[in-house]
């Protein structure tokens, strides 16, 4: 490896004109800045002259469109696998949905909204078997016509 001919035996300096991970060590090991040893297209004043000059296009009028090979059409869609999406996805630019729901929840028990019967905290809860119980008493009390 030599600092001052930038080069290290890999040969991964010489190709692209960066200091390798082994030269860059060796930099670092002697305080150097790892910068200076960049190739000098590298650098910015390289990169600005490139882009001196401009290009003027010139136009052609006398070409004509070709026949012989048509414009390129996209690929046929297909269904892809997997199950289909419920909502497509908006663009960022699109205004939000609305929502499915327009009506609030009332619960049958305490006429508050936000939560339904079976989710009231308010209200006694009586199990399953009361509520079966009251059933049966209801249907066995109506007489027979």
């Amino acid at each position: 490896m030599s600092l001052e001919r930038r080069t290290y035996s890999c040969g991964w300096w010489n190709i692209t004109g960066l200091p390798c991970k082994h030269a860059a060590r060796a930099i670092g090991f002697v305080r150097g800045n790892i910068e200076e040893y960049y190739d000098d297209y590298y650098n910015i004043a390289y990169y600005l002259r490139v882009y001196v000059g401009t290009l003027h296009l010139v136009p052609q009028k006398d070409i004509k469109p070709d026949v012989e090979y048509p414009s390129m059409l996209p690929p046929p869609l297909r269904r892809q696998p997997g199950r289909p999406r419920k909502v497509r996805r908006r663009d960022e630019s699109e205004p939000l949905a609305k929502s499915m729901r327009s009506i609030a929840v009332t619960c049958a028990r305490c006429n508050q909204t936000g939560h339904n019967r079976r989710t009231c905290q308010y209200a006694p809860f009586r199990g399953n078997r009361a509520i079966r119980q009251r059933k049966k008493k209801q249907t066995t009390a109506q007489p027979h016509p």
